[in-house]
């Protein structure tokens, strides 16, 4: 299996002590996981790094700029769910 690299945004508030995060629901006709919640991203294209591909993401997502984000960690995974 080719190994795909994302980049996901992940929206939150912290009030009274209480972080709240925000998620997108699939539509039911979505290619990839229908009717799932998920965060907002997708795959990084060649010679971009993360936070470029995050950008350009959010933007065709969201179409919303993102002036800054804040690389948090990487994490690779062998299995998803189709």
């Amino acid at each position: 299996m080719d190994k795909r690299n994302i980049s996901v945004l992940i929206p939150y508030f912290e009030r009274n002590g209480e972080v709240f995060v925000f998620m997108q629901k699939r539509s039911s006709d979505a290619k990839r996981l229908p009717n799932y919640f998920g965060f907002f991203g997708g795959g990084i294209e060649n010679g971009e790094t993360p936070e470029t591909g995050l950008k350009r993401e959010i933007k065709e997502e969201l179409d919303v700029e993102i002036s800054e984000c804040r690389f948090f960690s990487r994490y690779e995974f062998y299995g998803f769910i189709c």
